[in-house]
């Protein structure tokens, strides 16, 4: 009943490595060596399998959570929430069709892969869980306390979380520095979060990636990690460990984003939420969902001009509450359902 975990990035650990730590209570499990797991997993380095030797076993279950073009390894494919979205791009019809079991974000996702991809495969195939990482959301909604926000003068203190995908649609590739410049200089008193999709901070020089969503040609984030370094202070934090995320959303006021799925994670905190207002998802349906249920910005000026009225004039919907319908599903019971899931199935 040995079982491999294909961990090899921040996102695919913030998903699989908390049914790792539960299932090998039980099984034997083992986290497939690469770069990534030597640099950034040594403290499991006792769990490592080198590739060649993984190749020759015979896997109870295989679990990923990016898409698996091939069974490269020999086992039931077991595919975990890679973001905590469906339908802002084609990865989870990818991840569903490279599995032989699917733990879904919620049950609403089994309506829209079945819109894509029909009604062709074993119903037994998909199980709506969650996402294991974001069983620690659950936490930090304990510890959040209820705000109302009255009309108070511009100089009260307020926290402003901005996030950015990697690719070219992200706030900070689309938009520049200029993004932070403007709030910081506007609400000087503000305090300002950064939270960037981890392949910003890992750094991919000139990676090109296609797909029907998005390209990624010539990217390189040089000039903005050297941006971040120059602007840290006191007021402005960048988030680099996934860990703080959580505790960011818990504290912010409003929350600023573009393609990322994080715009689902931060409506559970049930805080404003502003994204660019011309993103383009790949399923037009979600995206209608998510745009009448945000803010939507199409300019830097824009932008300033919907904090000021969110934050300090009390001028605000509530946003977010058809996307948690959506994509909100059993917080804080994830890891658990996953792994009692699992556990039965080895008899």
């Amino acid at each position: 009943m040995d079982s491999l975990f294909i961990i090899n990035n921040e996102v695919t650990k913030r998903s699989l490595l908390p049914v790792f730590e539960t299932l090998k209570k039980n099984i034997k499990c083992y986290i497939l060596s690469d770069d990534y797991s030597m640099n950034n997993l040594y403290s499991y380095s006792e769990s490592f399998i080198e590739a060649r030797d993984a190749l020759k076993k015979n896997w109870f279950y295989v679990f990923h959570s990016d898409p698996v073009e091939k069974a490269i390894f020999k086992g039931l494919r077991v595919s975990l929430p890679h973001g905590a979205m469906f339908g802002n791009n084609s990865w989870t019809l990818r991840m569903f069709q490279g599995s032989d079991l699917y733990f879904g974000i919620s049950p609403p996702e089994l309506r829209y892969i079945r819109s894509h991809l029909g009604n062709n495969f074993p119903v037994k195939k998909f199980f709506a869980a969650g996402n294991p990482a974001h069983d620690k959301i659950y936490d930090e909604l304990l510890k959040r306390k209820k705000k109302i926000i009255e009309p108070v003068e511009a100089n009260r203190e307020k926290t402003i979380l901005i996030s950015s995908h990697w690719t070219s649609s992200g706030n900070f590739r689309k938009y520049g520095s200029g993004l932070i410049d403007a709030l910081r200089f506007t609400f000087p008193r503000c305090k300002i979060l950064v939270d960037c999709h981890p392949k910003i901070f890992e750094n991919p020089k000139n990676e090109f990636r296609i797909n029907r969503f998005f390209s990624t040609p010539n990217f390189n984030a040089d000039w903005l990690l050297s941006y971040f370094k120059s602007i840290e202070n006191e007021n402005i934090k960048i988030i680099k460990e996934k860990e703080d995320r959580w505790s960011a959303m818990g504290k912010a006021d409003v929350f600023i984003g573009d393609c990322s799925s994080m715009v689902a994670e931060a409506a559970r905190f049930k805080i404003p939420l502003i994204i660019q207002k011309d993103i383009k998802y790949f399923d037009s349906r979600i995206q209608k969902i998510v745009q009448a249920d945000t803010y939507g910005f199409d300019s830097i000026e824009d932008l300033v001009a919907i904090v000021d009225a969110v934050l300090f004039n009390n001028d605000r919907d509530d946003t977010g509450q058809y996307i948690r319908k959506l994509f909100s599903y059993n917080i804080g019971g994830v890891v658990t359902t996953v792994s009692d899931y699992l556990l039965r199935k080895t008899g």
